[in-house]
């Protein structure tokens, strides 16, 4: 009982695991298409999929693209928006092996910066599109359109005005509250009101939310019904309410401090919330950032950390080296982690990382490969080998409930099959005369 208690304590905090192969680009996002996993990223033309236990790149590249940074996916159809390097973008979709175009080219006119997308969302029948554009065709389009069948049309005037301290106008990210479709970015107008960052759109006319933001806002979520927003921000647009890059609305109060904010180290100065998840009854916080501070402390914890209502919880220092990731999806029981850091907790990465949690959640991950199994075995093909050096004479697997499902005696020469194990997290205790036993995770699937 003393040891089927101890192997349950292993399991109950978060852990960082690689998988696959190392991906060298900036990886922005993750999805699913025909169930595939999907990685998206900066730096690439090419989308990644997941396939085993490695990273490799869909067969053709999107054209004219440095990178991919939404993508969307309706009734089995994939919408891609990349960032461009041209003077024109494309909204792309995947059909027959080929990318194709969807209606006509974005334009940034009288701008240095080409013409970039940021964000696609499907919403009441319609594809929207944000992004760094002013021109659809020849049409103004001032940063948001919406897909109308055959054409792209301007939501009202659209987004306008620089926010300090960036030197372009664009909305970033697209969300739905209360049935409306909210905006994220560095703009100070929407139509012919003040927004400062953050707005709504009805169908039919913007709205603001309170004073906004002193600085730009990069997302939003809805968690348990309430909107989160998070960005540069550090102070509501007059500065009447202080906020650490991350804010949530009330209705009748305005933006609120919402409990815990993020910080840079104390020698650096730039420091930002990018993304926002609700997962698992946890709103998960990532971006540019190295500590996580709630009303009484302060959390070392790079690029992600999340939010119970209550408290903040660092994950186990998060992913750092540099500490900045932009993506999360739930996977098989845990968490893919997505951007540009090469250590996660202290796993050796490289832009992909697992999080794996059995408080929060309950099935198991998904591939025994993740888990680096040391000492005195190795898996690969679907076996444990046993080390030459080891003096192991004895093993034991055994499940989470401490049922032993194989047990026997170690010969080198002959490696122990797990592929007809169900799915499952799995303990192997290892044995020598007159030694401590030994013993580590196995994740199966």
């Amino acid at each position: 009982m003393l040891f089927f208690c101890s192997c349950i304590s292993l399991c109950v905090y978060a852990q960082w695991y690689t998988i696959g192969a190392d991906v060298d680009e900036y990886v922005i996002g993750f999805g699913t298409y025909k169930d595939t996993i999907v990685a998206y990223a900066f730096g690439t033309p090419y989308l990644l999929r997941q396939t085993g236990a490695t990273w490799e790149n869909w067969e053709v590249p999107i054209p004219n693209s440095n990178g991919v940074h939404s993508i969307a996916v309706v009734d089995d159809v994939l919408f891609v928006v990349p960032y461009s390097t041209t003077n024109t973008a494309y909204v792309y979709y995947w059909e027959n092996g080929a990318w194709k175009t969807l209606g006509e080219s974005f334009k940034n006119v009288n701008s240095i910066n080409p013409p970039n997308l940021y964000d696609i969302i499907f919403h009441d029948g319609h594809l929207y599109v944000c992004g760094e554009f002013n021109r659809i065709g020849n049409e103004i389009v001032n940063g948001v359109a919406r897909w109308d069948i055959t054409h792209w049309s301007p939501l009202g005037t659209g987004i306008s005005e620089i926010m300090s301290p960036h030197n372009v106008v664009y909305p970033h990210d697209l969300t739905i509250f209360n049935n409306e479709l909210i905006v994220c970015g560095n703009f100070v107008r929407a139509g012919d009101i003040d927004v400062n960052g953050i707005a709504a759109w009805n169908g039919n006319s913007w709205h603001g939310f309170g004073q906004g933001f002193n600085q730009a806002a990069y997302g939003a979520e809805v968690h348990e019904g309430i909107l989160y927003a998070c960005g540069e921000f550090t102070n509501t647009a007059n500065n009447d309410v202080v906020l650490g890059r991350v804010a949530k609305w009330n209705a009748d109060e305005g933006w609120q401090y919402p409990g815990f904010k993020v910080a840079p180290t104390p020698n650096e100065n730039f420091c930002y919330a990018h993304t926002l998840r609700s997962l698992n009854n946890h709103l998960y916080i990532l971006g540019g950032f190295d500590a996580v501070e709630d009303d009484f402390n302060s959390y070392p914890g790079g690029g992600v950390a999340r939010w119970n209502g209550q408290t903040i919880d660092a994950l186990y220092g998060g992913v750092t080296n540099p500490s900045d990731a932009e993506a999360i999806y739930p996977y098989q029981g845990g968490m893919l982690v997505g951007g540009d850091f090469s250590m996660a907790g202290n796993t050796a990465v490289n832009g992909i990382a697992f999080l794996y949690d059995d408080a929060t959640t309950s099935a198991p991950p998904f591939a025994t490969s993740l888990v680096p199994l040391q000492r005195p075995f190795a898996y690969y093909n679907g076996s444990l080998h046993w080390n030459e050096s080891s003096k192991v004479m004895r093993f034991s697997i055994t499940d989470l409930n401490g049922k032993q499902v194989m047990a026997g005696d170690i010969e080198l020469e002959n490696p122990i099959s797990l592929v007809h194990l169900p799915v499952g997290i799995y303990f192997v205790q290892t044995f020598v005369d007159n030694e401590m036993p030994s013993m580590d995770r196995i994740i199966c699937q």
